[in-house]
């Protein structure tokens, strides 16, 4: 009896770890106002544009050019929901690197929390190469964990981001998959208490290994769709410290 009370116990506890993803509205669901053309980012509840790039948001509410499941750059439907986003990645010239940002949330809460130093977290997104306007696909997608919102050179808005990404996906290789979502996967051990993360570029063009797809076009440019971004512990820990800062 105590050995089954354990396996119950235990299963209930794996549960509740496996659906405590602390990034909020990780499928891009949740929005002010339906949005109307590209580079309106801001209309998402959870998610802002952390540099002067402008990353896009679609929906299926929209039935212009950030309609899902067909917009400007391709045809995609969503991950989950109805929503999600895209940014340039790769430009195969003058560098142009665009990014989304959002704050760690508790379980069921407004409030910003971060990471427990010394616990393992998956760190997992879906993404798509939008075919439209992308000739190569590339490997310089990845996550960075700030605790306090970071500082930008605006001066080089376009470029990678100055800082270490703590989560790098190049072991994947250039995603070239147009028709399908493919789901990047890794794993931070927390060494500070992370409240936010920015999703995006983490490597200058001249580092990125690129594959083309379209032969008969001679420049290279990476546009990705972005969806079901996820932060979710892999051991146990006290509930996340909350902040109001």
């Amino acid at each position: 009896m105590k050995k089954y009370l354990l396996f119950i116990v235990l299963l209930f506890a794996v549960t509740i770890i496996k659906a405590q993803n602390l990034v909020p509205d990780s499928s891009f669901e949740m929005y002010t106002t339906c949005p109307t053309a590209l580079s309106q980012v801001q209309v998402l509840s959870s998610w802002f544009q952390p540099t002067l790039g402008t990353s896009d948001y679609f929906n299926l509410c929209d039935m212009g050019q950030v309609n899902v499941p067909s917009n400007y750059f391709g045809y995609q439907s969503a991950s989950g929901g109805n929503g999600y986003a895209g940014f340039w990645i790769f430009s195969g010239g003058t560098e142009v690197k665009e990014y989304l940002g959002s704050n760690l949330s508790c379980s069921n809460s407004s409030e910003v929390c971060a990471l427990t130093v010394g616990v393992s977290y998956q760190v997992s997104m879906d993404v798509s190469l939008a075919e439209t306007h992308s000739n190569v696909g590339c490997d310089g997608l990845g996550v960075y964990f700030f605790t306090y919102p970071p500082s930008v050179n605006t001066a080089n808005l376009w470029q990678v981001l100055p800082f270490t990404a703590q989560i790098n996906y190049s072991s994947y290789g250039p995603i070239t998959d147009t028709l399908n979502w493919v789901t990047l996967t890794d794993t931070l051990t927390a060494d500070s208490a992370y409240r936010y993360i920015i999703v995006g570029a983490v490597l200058p063009d001249s580092l990125q290994d690129t594959v083309r797809i379209k032969p008969e076009d001679p420049y290279g440019k990476s546009y990705y769709y972005v969806d079901n971004v996820r932060v979710v512990p892999l051991t146990w820990s006290p509930p996340p410290t909350s902040s109001h800062y």
